[in-house]
């Protein structure tokens, strides 16, 4: 641990030694405080050569037709636990959820992409989870489908711990509901049917799109679904006896496929899952008391409030951000195509000075970098 890291340690890395970072079998504190950190991964300079370090030898897979966007097919490491969630407005504010739903589809993948990332691998280090891999792919609910994300984790990761990484990003993100669930548990926790539609052939994202639609819409009982390993996977969270909700799903497919160039068949299976609504931080670490006693309750209380409050605040500005950005994209060459007058004439005439703004309604108000509220008056 970082506690076992001595000057002399420190610097010898700093000469390059590699041979002190690597450490040796049962003894590699560097390796250890690198993996209390959050990170399952790093890259070390040996005689002039960059190497990969990997904790988790089943974290490695071909990065080969690995773009990073969004698509409902790609292949995971770790097919059988995760966690489904969407990075969205607060559905509380309509303006903010009007304005994400105006987006494109893709532009909403791009904002989720962003805001996730960091927020994930932050939000991760806290709790103390390294072993967990991000798929961007897609959702849908009552026929409407919108960007999503699968956090999939690794079996030493106990499902508590699931649990918990969900309630706090869902947290974060407003979600009203987030599903957890373990398919290779078939006897513990809640046990909940699924059933799993796959294509004979692998299908693109709008493909994926238009099947869920025509299911939904034939079913609506089938309401919600996420696609894994290019399969649409719907949730039975109803109380619709299993053998009904399998079979009718089943019947709708035979009757869609006739128009279309692919078939799919429908599997029935029954593992743990959570479905948690609503969400909040009950049974997280910054829903706890420390439980330590005295003073040191108080202080570790008041700094775990800290560690979330700066989480939250970095989660919103990094959506604000991303929709601010796109926003001024979109409004560009119509602002552009205005004439000089044209463009004077839409200025904002107001009865209050800017200068008695709060600076942050300033900079929302007026789009203004932090830092040039000044300059730019």
């Amino acid at each position: 641990s970082s506690a076992d890291i001595t000057p002399s340690m420190i610097e010898e890395i700093s000469q390059g030694n590699w041979q002190t970072i690597e450490g040796s079998e049962g003894n590699a504190p560097i390796l250890d405080a690198i993996r209390e950190l959050g990170y399952d991964s790093m890259y070390v300079e040996e005689q002039g050569e960059k190497n990969l370090a990997v904790f988790d030898p089943n974290q490695i897979k071909s990065a080969v037709g690995n773009t990073g966007d969004f698509s409902p097919i790609t292949p995971s490491i770790r097919e059988s636990r995760g966690v489904n969630i969407e990075v969205a407005p607060d559905p509380r504010d309509q303006a903010a959820v009007d304005t994400f739903n105006a987006f494109p589809e893709n532009v909403r993948a791009e904002i989720t992409t962003e805001v996730a990332e960091p927020v994930i691998r932050d939000t991760m280090r806290n709790l103390g989870i390294a072993d967990y891999e991000v798929e961007y792919t897609l959702g849908g609910f009552q026929g409407g489908t919108q960007p999503s994300i699968i956090i999939r984790f690794g079996n030493a990761v106990p499902y508590n711990k699931m649990l918990e990484a969900s309630k706090v990003l869902g947290t974060l993100w407003k979600q009203q509901a987030v599903i957890v669930y373990d398919e290779d548990d078939t006897q513990g926790g809640v046990q909940t049917q699924f059933v799993k539609v796959n294509p004979s052939r692998q299908l693109s994202y709008d493909e994926t799109k238009d099947l869920f639609k025509r299911i939904y819409d034939r079913y609506p009982v089938a309401a919600g679904f996420t696609s894994r390993e290019g399969s649409l996977v719907f949730g039975n969270f109803t109380d619709t006896p299993q053998q009904e909700f399998r079979d009718n799903i089943a019947t709708v497919l035979t009757d869609i496929f006739q128009d279309l160039d692919y078939m799919a068949d429908a599997n029935s299976s029954v593992f743990r899952s959570d479905w948690i609504e609503p969400v909040n931080l009950e049974d997280t670490k910054y829903g706890q008391v420390s439980g330590l006693p005295g003073v040191e309750a108080g202080r570790e209380d008041l700094r775990r409030q800290g560690e979330f409050d700066s989480l939250q605040a970095r989660s919103d500005e990094l959506f604000r951000a991303a929709v601010q950005k796109r926003t001024r994209a979109e409004a560009a060459p119509a602002e552009a195509a205005l004439t000089p007058t044209a463009r004077e004439s839409r200025v904002p005439r107001s009865s209050v000075s800017i200068f008695e703004m709060p600076d942050e309604e300033a900079k929302q108000t007026l789009g203004l970098e932090p830092g040039k509220i000044s300059a730019e008056l």
